[in-house]
């Protein structure tokens, strides 16, 4: 009794385990607090905070507005270090990289069309003292002419100063931080997302197990006017309607800005050897509408490999016959000897 007993005392406390693991991570999750500012570990910048409110806690601005509204705000500039450091400040427009869809911003030279023209800075040189605080304050004005939906850009800080790349010693850089200004203004909203380009690409190993990773490529397309949180699922029917598709590290952009179109490129690390159907890509937003599907046909067969392999089974198979006949020939000629031999008689 006591025998059979522990086996499943270890079970009960194998899941008692992973239940306590479990509650423990979705406690850090709802622990984890409201998102932190623009910070580089030097500096940071937010909107200016009230009186009594911790600095830090609003992380961006998010005005709703109409067109030619006007609005006056202020943004902080924190200095963490130990000696005073001068910013140059500026407005910038945001956009989507196209290779991995992260959120970027224009440089300071470049020209602003959006928020990045729409914000008038009180000052745009700076200089902050060791563990204070400056507040600049800034106008935005929406343009009589703006187009309805979300408009995405950022205020900066970079610092005066130029610093040796982390990666490269011998290139000098200039580090800024910034914080993000979404002005969603009024009008129809279009919601619009759209799968383009869609491919599958993988060169078959001649041996299994030694080529590179298939790749599937799409281009995620937001043509609407409203910002979108994509959402994606890949699901493959195989060979005989089985399912082999298997990824990891789904890089999508977390805020596809309108009017931006971003390259995914997923990988499949081991696909299996031998083969071949349909692979569904299906794009949508957070809300689950705007779902779109694009089926492509896949093969992971490198048919030379295929072919060999059919060659030496048939050869092989031969082999095996040849053999067995030989044997039995060979066994049905010693029967005979013995039988055709006649006994001596004494």
């Amino acid at each position: 009794m006591h025998e059979g007993s522990a086996p499943a005392s270890h079970v009960r406390l194998a899941v008692s385990l992973l239940l306590s693991l479990a509650l423990c991570l979705l406690a850090a999750v709802s622990l984890s607090g409201p998102a932190q500012a623009a910070d580089n570990g030097h500096w940071s910048i937010f909107p200016a905070h009230a009186k009594g409110e911790q600095p830090g806690k609003i992380t961006d601005f998010r005005l709703t507005a109409d067109q030619g509204q006007v609005f006056q705000e202020k943004i902080a500039i924190l200095n963490h270090t130990d000696a005073p450091k001068t910013f140059l400040v500026y407005a910038a427009d945001a956009y989507n990289t196209a290779r991995d869809g992260g959120l970027a911003v224009k440089d300071m030279e470049e020209k602003q069309k959006g928020v990045g023209s729409w914000i008038e800075l009180k000052r745009t040189k700076v200089t902050v003292a060791p563990k204070k605080e400056v507040e600049i304050p800034f106008t935005l004005t929406v343009p009589a002419r703006a187009e309805p939906g979300d408009h995405v850009g950022a205020v900066l800080a970079m610092d005066e100063k130029t610093s040796k790349s982390e990666t490269d010693s011998s290139v000098k850089v200039r580090r800024s931080v910034g914080t993000r200004v979404y002005v969603s203004v009024a009008g129809t909203r279009t919601t619009e997302l759209s799968l383009e380009n869609v491919r599958f690409d993988y060169d078959p190993p001649l041996i299994p197990g030694t080529g590179e990773p298939a790749t599937i490529r799409y281009t995620l397309v937001n043509s609407g006017n409203v910002m979108i949180k994509p959402l994606m699922d890949l699901k493959s029917k195989g060979f005989l309607g089985r399912s082999a598709l298997s990824l990891d590290d789904r890089q999508l952009p977390t805020e596809l800005l309108p009017g931006q179109r971003v390259d995914i490129v997923q990988e499949w690390k081991s696909p299996p050897f031998l083969d071949f159907g349909d692979i569904e890509v299906i794009a949508g937003d957070a809300e689950g509408e705007q779902v779109k599907t694009v089926t492509l046909s896949y093969s992971t067969t490198n048919w030379i490999s295929v072919t060999l392999l059919v060659v030496l089974l048939v050869l092989a198979v031969v082999g095996i016959f040849l053999y067995r006949r030989r044997q039995s020939a060979t066994g049905d000629g010693e029967d005979e000897s013995e039988d055709s031999r006649v006994p001596e008689t004494v």
